[in-house]
């Protein structure tokens, strides 16, 4: 094992906090073990190393983190991510905090069903949407995994089923 990738969680967290949100998301490309320390939603060290960062590097983004997103989340499509997430073209996108997605118009639209659409009712109730000419929108790739979760059927399956 690398020198770099053997000193202390402590230690790689100090460092970490004089990094702007970019070179974190860099720094977890680098290896397994970086990853494990910058995207861990469920570890504080993890979450206050982004927010510190963010605060430092982006004092005046006055867009409120949304409650449950996490820190790590919150900065890729805040400041990391550019252009639309789905066809991956550079251009005015808008970014749908309930979906944790950055598109463009023309992705949500394919990439979003309304409750008019041919799946149970009940999903619905459950699911994240945005309203969009008075009408609600669901992510397709929401509503098929707790469709699969819900009824018990197989991931395997998921891949095939995703509309594009």
């Amino acid at each position: 094992m690398s020198p770099i990738t053997n000193f202390p969680p402590e230690l790689f967290a100090e460092i970490c906090s004089f990094l702007p949100p970019s070179d974190l998301f860099n720094l977890s490309q680098v290896c397994r073990k970086f990853y494990g320390y910058l995207c861990d939603p469920n570890s504080f060290t993890t979450q206050q190393i982004w927010k510190k960062s963010r605060l430092h590097f982006v004092p005046k983004e006055d867009i409120p983190r949304p409650e449950g997103m996490g820190e790590t989340k919150y900065a890729e499509l805040l400041m990391i991510e550019q252009g639309c997430q789905v066809c991956k073209q550079v251009m005015r996108c808008k970014i749908y905090w309930d979906f944790e997605v950055r598109c463009c118009k023309e992705c949500f639209f394919k990439k979003t069903v309304t409750e008019l659409d041919n799946y149970p009712k009940e999903l619905f109730d459950i699911m994240p949407y945005v309203i969009y000419d008075n009408e609600r929108y669901y992510w397709i790739e929401q509503i098929d995994y707790a469709y699969f979760h819900s009824y018990g059927l197989s991931e395997d399956i998921l891949p095939i089923l995703i509309r594009w």
